[in-house]
């Protein structure tokens, strides 16, 4: 089992991806775990190891427009799961600094207005 501090999404080249939501646990292919590990995400129950310096970090691709739009839509449905109303705005929008809680990076208000029309138009 692998948990992040963040949410990611990891995928590799023979076909096989992974989501992690930030602080969620989940069961990773063997084959996929080392990918999942240079991204960020550790062993339950292990510290977590210091960042590699700089220089030496892998270099990662940007994560595509669908794929954040998808990471924003799981951190919605988690504030709605949670029912807290303090999450949402007095419009019913959910807060950009909520799913920044949960995302663990900064989102803008338009990411959050596009993946908040994803889960109205469902």
């Amino acid at each position: 089992m692998l948990i992040s501090d963040k949410a990611i999404h990891v995928s590799s080249t023979s076909g096989q991806s992974a989501w992690f939501e930030a602080g969620v646990a989940r069961e990773v292919p063997p084959p996929l775990v080392d990918e999942c590990i240079a991204m960020g995400a550790y062993p339950v129950g292990e510290k977590r190891t210091a960042q590699k310096p700089a220089a030496a970090k892998i270099e990662v691709d940007e994560v595509s427009d669908e794929d954040r739009t998808m990471e924003i839509v799981s951190a919605i449905e988690q504030l709605v799961e949670q029912g807290d109303i303090q999450a949402f705005s007095k419009t019913g929008d959910p807060k950009v600094r909520s799913l920044e809680k949960i995302l663990g990076y900064d989102i803008t208000s338009e990411q959050r207005d596009i993946a908040w029309a994803e889960i109205s138009e469902a």
